[in-house]
């Protein structure tokens, strides 16, 4: 019994001490390669998922101490290497200083938080684990434990163990044949891919303030690799990011050169690309019933996605509203603008305004013949606002009415005249536009296509039986001068006659 218990005790011990983890030593050429012995290389397996390994260290307690560093992808092999990137075919996950040496040593793996996360003790002369110091087949671990084979660096390890070369070393007798040594064929190794390549994806357009994406798809190294990338974006506006996706905002607009630099060791890469970031040029205006219209102004479509209009309640535009060159959304007040005359502002994504209802210049006007067409100014409409949207008009209290561009010949004379009017008519530069204000929604607006309007027709002189061409004088203003002049008078004369 106790025989037994010895000669199991004794297996035991002869095989190697390993702790279970995710992350496991699954191949170590302790003797080099064909090439140089100075080729050696340990290959780990992870069988979990992706796995952070910055901090964690690899040492035999003689010569080897590694500071690891990078990501080993769920369920890979990745493969460390001594001194260069040659010493195994394939790509280094770990360029190693250091050496194993020939006698044996204990590897062993251990986390940054000081829990060792796999041990494998190769024994005197690594007779434990296994490798061949003259054919330089390497240790393998399976399933089975560990054997000796053909090394596959980076790819699932052998199964079957290389044959065993035996030679009869006794004196032959005359009638007996040498014993020939059993012949071992190593299975070629598949064409690893080493060279990195990548495809950046970037807009080619943006605009200002606007959360712009950025992202790549390496290529051209073997899968496992590629999560321990490294990543440094450059946007070319002084800021960066080393995320692998990553967003960014622009402040300024311009052409900007993007780059990204990738790198694993002493592989890198880099790749540039170019983004144009244009300026957002929008104005807000309000139609006749107070609606509020966003007016693209710019000679390109707008994104104006995560965009806020704020009046007396606030509106958020969802992602991907888009609007067209020269064109309008228009708002229904109710949703917006609770209060006659409330300003309202356009603010972007990043919280900065726009455009404004309250963006006006002051300008009046009073009766005036323009062009031989009569025009007379309701005594309310004493000032107007020009803006320089070339599709508005504001009234007196900042309410802005949108009238569309149309061959009116009263209001593109209004507009050629406005600068240089007698003191009775318009004042107020120029707007080069097809704006004119109302102060009263019934009054008549001098401008054209007036449907948007509630149904407001262009008047013209005859047809309120003045005749074209014929200047209309008011005359209240003289009566009210005589009247007053009367009375002065008669008040005069009647205290001089008491006195």
């Amino acid at each position: 019994m106790r025989l037994a218990l010895l000669c199991s005790l004794s297996i035991f011990a002869f095989l190697p001490a390993q702790v279970s983890a995710s992350i496991e030593i699954s191949e170590i050429a302790w003797m080099g390669t064909t090439v140089s012995t100075d080729d050696e290389w340990i290959e780990l397996y992870n069988n979990g998922s992706d796995e952070i390994v910055d901090g964690w260290t690899l040492t035999d307690g003689l010569k080897l101490n590694i500071l690891l560093t990078g990501t080993i992808p769920g369920q890979s092999y990745v493969v460390l290497e001594r001194t260069s990137d040659e010493s195994a075919p394939g790509m280094a996950f770990f360029i190693y200083t250091g050496a194993l040496v020939n006698s044996g040593a204990t590897v062993t793996l251990t986390r940054s938080d000081g829990n060792t996360e796999n041990e494998v003790a190769g024994g005197e002369n690594w007779q434990n684990i296994g490798g061949d110091n003259t054919t330089k087949d390497t240790a393998q671990r399976t399933n089975n434990g560990w054997i000796t084979a053909p090394g596959t660096p980076g790819r699932a390890n052998a199964t079957v163990a290389s044959p065993t070369i035996t030679t009869d070393t006794s004196s032959p007798s005359p009638s007996s044949k040498t014993s020939k040594p059993s012949v071992k064929t190593e299975t070629p190794k598949p064409v690893v891919k080493d060279s990195l390549q990548l495809s950046l994806i970037v807009p080619s357009t943006a605009y200002v303030n606007q959360t712009v994406g950025f992202d790549v798809t390496p290529s051209g190294i073997d899968s496992a690799l590629i999560g321990s990338l490294r990543y440094y974006w450059n946007f070319g506006d002084l800021d960066a990011s080393n995320q692998k996706k990553t967003t960014h905002i622009y402040t300024y607009p311009g052409t900007y050169v993007v780059t990204l630099y990738a790198s694993l060791t002493h592989k890198d890469q880099t790749a540039r690309r170019e983004i144009t970031v244009l300026p957002v040029i929008a104005s807000l205006s309000k139609n006749s019933v107070g609606d509020i219209q966003i007016n693209n102004d710019s000679p390109y479509e707008l994104d104006l996605s995560n965009y806020t209009l704020l009046g007396s309640t606030e509106i958020k535009f969802p992602p991907r509203t888009v609007l067209l060159s020269r064109s309008t959304i228009t708002v229904p007040k109710a949703r917006v603008s609770g209060n006659w005359g409330q300003v309202v502002t356009l603010s972007d994504a990043k919280g900065v305004k726009v455009a404004s209802t309250a963006d006006t210049k002051e300008v009046s006007f009073t009766n005036e013949t323009i062009g031989g067409d009569f025009f007379e100014s309701d005594p309310e409409l004493l000032s107007a606002t020009f803006t320089d949207n070339p599709n508005s008009v504001f009234a007196s209290d900042n309410e802005a009415v949108h009238v569309p561009p149309s061959p009116s010949v009263f209001a593109s004379e209004a507009r050629q005249s406005a600068s240089s009017l007698s003191p009775f008519g318009f004042s107020g530069a120029e707007t080069g536009s097809n704006e004119v204000i109302i102060g009263d929604q019934n009054q008549v607006t001098p401008g054209s296509n007036l449907d948007e309007s509630e149904g407001l027709d262009e008047v013209r002189p005859e047809e309120v039986g003045v005749p074209a061409g014929t200047p209309v004088t008011t005359y209240w203003p003289y009566l009210a001068l005589i009247i007053l002049i009367t009375i002065a008078t008669s008040a005069l004369f009647l205290t001089k006659k008491v006195e």
